[in-house]
């Protein structure tokens, strides 16, 4: 995208380069869902250095420009949170009314990236960032305005089950089905070398899958990468920093950065010496914009790993006559039955009554059964039994209602039931 007729402060660094604050850190930008078209793009920054930094000319070829850091100094208790907002994307300037960190917590120093989501269930705008610099945790802040935010609260931290040095670098997090993923950025710094600055720098990041049911308090899965790193010298060899995910038509898109250096490559002698560290001759561009699909619902799934696998649901009551699954199956089959709450097979709902999903591969396919219609079934406490074999299943969607045993008594006694869902 050619925008030569923008000239952003300092040195226009690109064709497509629109903005730019200096000695700042960010993330991603914000598509604010409640907000009036003339700020409906939001982007939310810590501008080191204080005050002075905003007048201060970038040097393109120095890592923080030398000015700031002799008159001001890049010091951290001096930092400026503030928002920048646009109308379409394009044309940018910063919001001087608001100001989302130091002047409400004025102990309180965050450190970049910054991402947000809205959680439309309880209306809340959702930050995620570090807790402060070289803080390598995930802290959460909500708003109901993206102008006045709560206080930080600790959100992830590495744990035992993790590995010795490991850091939580960031956690983008998006609104998928009914709950919310995050691609949590975790680096690898293990290194026997006696530090000379604040704390390691040196290694490489991947990402772990978390959710939430009520986007403020996450799940960590298994502690493995969700998107493992590419072979040495490709992009995305060293570093993968998963930004969003995008539905398009049957498959989901993940988009990230990837480089093929280890973090904290460039912090060395030749910056310490003030020297330039040109780019070897033939050496392409460390960094790429890297794009990895997923089959929707495809997060995660169960399989059957020998003969026949089986299980069966939670009691539930179905609110609408319609069940369909997300199933995966070309060389293998699955047969789906309704049972009641002492899981046996309800006449004219059984495996055999089943229309079978055999050879088949559908994001979308309605279980049906020769023997009943689910229309009888509605507002009954029933169970669903799967059975498959060289099967995968991703998805099981349907307008039902998990009950308990409350539930259960009150539907015995001919009560109504309350079947709004909670967030937990």
């Amino acid at each position: 995208m050619n925008r030569t007729k923008k000239q952003p402060p300092g040195e226009k660094c690109a064709p497509h380069h629109l903005f730019t604050v200096p000695a700042a850190g960010g993330g991603a930008v914000y598509i604010d869902p409640t907000s009036s078209d003339t700020r409906r793009y939001k982007f939310f920054f810590g501008q080191k250095g204080g005050p002075k930094a905003a007048q201060a000319n970038l040097d393109a070829e120095a890592y923080l420009d030398e000015a700031i850091q002799k008159e001001i100094g890049i010091k951290p208790y001096l930092a400026e949170h503030r928002m920048a907002a646009s109308a379409d994307g394009l044309e940018w300037e910063v919001d001087p009314a608001t100001s989302w960190g130091w002047a409400q917590h004025p102990t309180w120093q965050p450190e970049d990236p910054i991402f947000c989501f809205f959680n439309e269930e309880r209306g809340l705008h959702t930050m995620i960032t570090r807790p402060g610099w070289g803080d390598r945790r995930v802290v959460l802040l909500t708003s109901p305005d993206t102008i006045k935010w709560s206080k930080p609260e600790l959100l992830l931290q590495p744990d035992p089950l993790d590995p010795p040095q490991t850091h939580f670098y960031g956690m983008p997090v998006v609104a998928y089905e009914g709950l919310f993923v995050g691609f949590l950025w975790t680096a690898h710094f293990a290194n026997c070398t006696r530090l000379d600055r604040f704390n390691q720098m040196w290694g490489h990041i991947d990402s772990q899958l978390t959710y939430s049911y009520d986007g403020i308090r996450f799940q960590r899965g298994l502690r493995e990468p969700f998107m493992p790193l590419n072979e040495p010298g490709l992009p995305g060899s060293a570093i993968i920093y998963p930004a969003c995910l995008v539905e398009h038509n049957e498959e989901l898109r993940i988009y990230s950065v990837g480089s093929r250096h280890w973090h904290g490559w460039h912090i060395g002698e030749h910056l310490k010496s003030k020297l330039k560290r040109p780019l070897p001759k033939g050496e392409g561009p460390s960094t790429a914009i890297l794009m990895h699909t997923l089959r929707k619902d495809g997060f995660m799934y169960l399989a059957s790993e020998g003969g026949w696998a089986n299980f069966i649901s939670k009691p539930m009551v179905l609110k609408e006559p319609k069940l369909s699954i997300n199933a995966q199956a070309p060389y293998g089959e699955m047969r789906c039955q309704v049972c009641d709450m002492e899981s046996r097979p309800l006449s004219g709902f059984s495996f055999e009554d089943n229309v079978p999903f055999i050879k088949n591969d559908a994001l979308d396919w309605v279980l049906a059964w020769k023997g009943g219609s689910l229309t009888e079934l509605v507002g009954e406490v029933v169970r669903l039994e799967f059975k498959f074999r060289h099967a995968r299943l991703y998805a099981v969607r349907g307008d039902f209602h998990f009950v308990d045993a409350v539930d259960v008594t009150m539907i015995a006694d001919g009560q109504p039931i309350d079947t709004t869902p909670f967030d937990f």
